[in-house]
C-alpha cells in the first residue's frame, strides 16, 4: 500500500524535475525566478483553502490579486 504513493510521488517528482529542465532552457533565470516565488505563494494559498479550511483576510486577498497582476505583466513584458 506505501509502495503505490511512493511510486506517485517519484513520478510527480520526476516529472516536474524534467519540466524544470526544459523551462530553465528557454526562459531567462531572473524571469523564471519570480513566476516560481509567486506560483508557490498562489498554489500554498490555494492549499491553505481547500485543503486546511482557512479564510483569508481583504489584505491577503488584495495581496494575491496584486502577485497575480504581476505574473501577467511579467509574461506580457518578459
Amino acid at each position: 500500500m506505501e509502495i503505490r504513493w511512493f511510486i506517485l510521488g517519484f513520478m510527480i517528482y520526476a516529472l516536474t524535475a524534467f519540466g524544470w529542465f526544459y523551462v530553465m532552457k528557454n526562459i531567462k533565470l531572473a524571469t523564471l525566478g519570480v513566476f516560481y516565488a509567486i506560483s508557490t505563494i498562489i498554489f500554498l494559498v490555494l492549499v491553505g483553502i481547500f485543503y486546511f479550511r482557512e479564510s483569508l483576510n481583504v489584505y491577503e486577498i488584495i495581496g494575491i490579486g496584486l502577485a497575480i497582476v504581476s505574473l501577467v505583466i511579467l509574461g506580457r513584458f518578459a
